[in-house]
């Protein structure tokens, strides 16, 4: 458990506390207003109202929670039946006449209940719906809760009084919305946690300013409520006390309260803003080079290689630049390369893996050579040659940063681990026979296929490259959007086992940047993870990913698909494919080419050039 998810634990232990006093402050209040109703002014129904509103939303977040689609469901899990046994106190403490309006509240209460269970289980059907949908609805009548004191505001102002306005009720709901608000901005974002209590933490926030300005007003000499007696008036120094926590928390909200960062390990990183991150969003531009991705998506954790790998990187953005001018830029990156590789060689060849250290030494002394050469090539201003000679640079670098892995980084699940793995990268060549294409008879494409983040998805493609599956296959969709084949002729849509005579599906396998091994079976939205970012984005163009049925996430069987563009719906780094499709590998040479398929253009081959000593289990090798 790393900074941030500590402190997410944290938070949500002092979240359970905090709505633990809420329900239990409700409670009391209550039972104090139902001994003072006659000389309080104040109406019986009015008062639980809060209670009614924690009960129903606690319910809400208690079903929500049990399914394990809510994060906050799993913290609020003990409050939640709380909520269920506080309303029985009512029934018994009213009056015969009140009794029968409080039932009649519950019954509502728990006709509603049943009303959203009913309308959740029959007309949704999918995990992520029917969270949308309680989760909206808890938005709503948490809401509700949160505001619930706001209907004595108006007897606070009539009066000119905070008499009537519970102190330490207002409190406990303000301090329950803020950290909430913060456990679901902490780690992954939770939209439905974070817009109710955010809510909630402003109304409470209100509810105090005004107890604060009434108290104040009244300890400075004004206008007293006539219709209070004097036996009754709160002690001042008491109440002075509480307007001046008012006023410090408006303050403290406005100034930002003290970092917790404390409460993670000392080298984790402060926790994340109130608002979500979309840093990633502007902070530059998106990487869409597929070599650059594949680069930085090995599990190593050099940063001297990383020091010298950015700045050669950087160079494509540099060359955008119209004419010579961006060799200036060009020369500041090389030498930024040259002195970041002098400095850190030391350390980077601390970093190979003992059984590699031959040849990444081999490949830093052609590294550093070359280094030399661009800085050549762009003081003689050959703006040509640069892209050739860094494209070089930065597979002599690749070479280096996979030297550096040593062996396997993790263990499969068990339930996978007898699959096909692809434990390593493999290359694959896949030949095309283009029809009606005068400019283009056929192609070649070189995919990468990344086992290190998704050693399940790409193992099964080895597997049926190896059994020739894809030979002779036709293009089956090419829209413009993405080029995609794998669906065998006859009814079936994926590849028959023949060991076993069913199709062979695949779970969805996403790798998160931060995590150590993949999630599988759910989609990141599924798993709340909303900020997260994956290992194999969908930026490059040619990005390679398993097709599967649209509710079925684990229904992925041999159909593939490339992506060719990006849209409204795919902007690079915030797309709405990252994190529920799979993505296992990406096209390195001629991926332009793919957007001049068309259906019926012909596979005629697919082969592994590299990399087939990393698969593992492989079932081609049974079947021969």
């Amino acid at each position: 458990m790393h900074g941030q998810e500590l402190t997410r634990f944290v938070i949500g232990i002092i979240g359970n506390v905090i709505s633990g006093l809420l329900f239990s402050l409700a409670n009391a209040y209550f039972l104090e207003n139902t001994q003072e109703e006659n000389h309080r002014g104040v109406s019986p129904i009015s008062i639980p109202g809060l209670c009614y509103e924690l009960y129903l939303v606690d319910l809400l977040w208690f079903t929500n929670g049990s399914s394990q689609q809510h994060s906050r469901g799993h913290h609020q899990f003990r409050w939640a039946l709380s909520g269920v046994v506080l309303p029985g106190h009512f029934l018994l403490l009213h009056n015969k006449k009140n009794r029968g309006i409080i039932v009649l509240f519950l019954l509502a209460e728990a006709a509603l209940f049943a009303g959203i269970v009913v309308i959740t289980l029959v007309c949704f059907h999918t995990h992520v719906k029917r969270s949308m949908f309680v989760g909206i609805v808890c938005i709503v009548f948490g809401i509700i809760m949160y505001g619930s004191p706001l209907s004595i505001v108006a007897k606070v102002i009539r009066t000119k009084s905070a008499e009537f306005l519970p102190f330490w009720l207002c409190l406990a709901g303000f301090s329950n919305g803020v950290v909430w608000f913060a456990y679901a901005n902490l780690y992954s974002f939770d939209l439905y946690i974070a817009i109710g209590n955010g809510v909630g933490g402003f109304l409470g926030l209100v509810q105090l300013l005004v107890y604060g300005f009434y108290t104040f007003k009244a300890w400075r000499g004004g206008p007293v409520h006539t219709d209070v007696k004097p036996g009754e008036q709160r002690d001042r120094f008491s109440s002075i006390k509480k307007s001046a926590i008012s006023i410090a928390l408006a303050v403290g909200l406005v100034t930002r309260f003290p970092d917790l960062g404390c409460l993670g390990q000392a080298n984790a990183a402060p926790i994340a803003p109130a608002l979500p991150d979309v840093s990633v969003l502007i902070s530059g531009p998106p990487i869409k080079d597929p070599g650059a991705l594949l680069r930085y998506a090995l599990p190593i954790d050099n940063k001297a290689i990383r020091e010298v790998q950015k700045p050669l990187e950087d160079i494509t953005e540099s060359l955008k630049v119209a004419g010579v001018k961006a060799l200036d830029s060009v020369e500041r990156n090389v030498r930024q390369a040259t002195r970041a590789l002098k400095q850190g060689r030391t350390l980077i060849v601390g970093g190979l893996a003992k059984s590699k250290v031959d040849d990444g030494i081999e490949l830093l002394n052609k590294l550093e050579a070359g280094l030399d050469e661009l800085q050549k090539i762009a003081e003689d201003r050959n703006r040509d040659a640069v892209a050739p000679k860094q494209k070089e640079l930065l597979n002599y670098v690749g070479g280096v940063e996979e030297d550096m892995v040593d062996g396997f980084p993790y263990e499969v699940p068990e339930e996978y681990k007898n699959m096909p793995l692809l434990k390593g990268r493999a290359t694959v060549d896949m030949k095309v026979k283009v029809k009606d294409n005068p400019n283009l008879n056929e192609c070649v494409f070189r995919i990468v296929l990344d086992g290190y983040n998704a050693p399940v998805t790409a193992g099964n493609f080895v597997d049926l490259v190896q059994r020739h599956f894809y030979d002779g296959m036709e293009i089956q969709r090419a829209d413009g959007f993405v080029v995609q084949t794998g669906d065998p002729e006859g009814p079936a849509e994926g590849f028959i086992d023949p060991s076993t005579e069913k199709t062979r599906t695949i779970p969805l396998e996403i790798m998160v940047n931060g995590e150590k091994a993949p999630f599988y079976g759910e989609t990141l939205e599924e798993l709340g993870l909303y900020k997260a970012q994956t290992k194999l984005p969908f930026n490059a163009f040619g990005t390679m990913a398993m097709a599967r049925e649209e509710f079925e996430n684990n229904s992925a069987s041999s159909q593939v698909f490339w992506l060719l563009k990006e849209s409204e719906l795919t902007p690079s780094n915030a797309n709405i494919l990252d994190g529920r499709y799979a993505v296992f590998g990406y096209v390195t040479e001629n991926e332009d080419f793919l957007a001049d398929l068309k259906v019926g253009d012909v596979i005629e081959s697919m082969q592994v050039v590299a990399g087939l000593d990393n698969l593992v289990n492989p079932s081609y090798k049974i079947a021969g």
